[in-house]
């Protein structure tokens, strides 16, 4: 079963940590802010969705804005990157291995 948005979510991640890391920092911090952004755009559409939910994907993405802001701050990039690739585990997890959904 293929999904497009967590492929895209995958392929966001693991671009950001490899622009940063390659020295375009502005580029690799403001790619981390898709994920989480287009994310809270979908949670926010679905009534089904929890509250908390909801905050925990604005918090991602307050986080990752603040790190887009501060791009020579490599502590709070790598912070920000390491909870967008929980949060992409998660829905990974979610969407291909957790029975309850399939």
């Amino acid at each position: 079963m293929f999904n497009p948005f967590a492929a895209f979510a995958v392929v966001l991640v693991i671009a950001a940590a490899a622009f940063y890391a390659t020295g375009k920092r502005r580029l690799g911090c403001w790619l981390q802010v898709l994920f989480p952004a287009i994310l809270y755009g979908w949670v926010l559409g679905d009534r089904y969705i929890a509250t908390e939910a909801k905050a925990l994907c604005l918090s991602v993405l307050g986080l990752s804005l603040l790190a887009a802001l501060r791009p020579r701050w490599p502590w709070l990039f790598w912070a920000a990157w390491l909870l967008n690739a929980f949060v992409c585990y998660i829905l990974l997890y979610a969407i291909f291995f957790w029975k309850v959904f399939s």
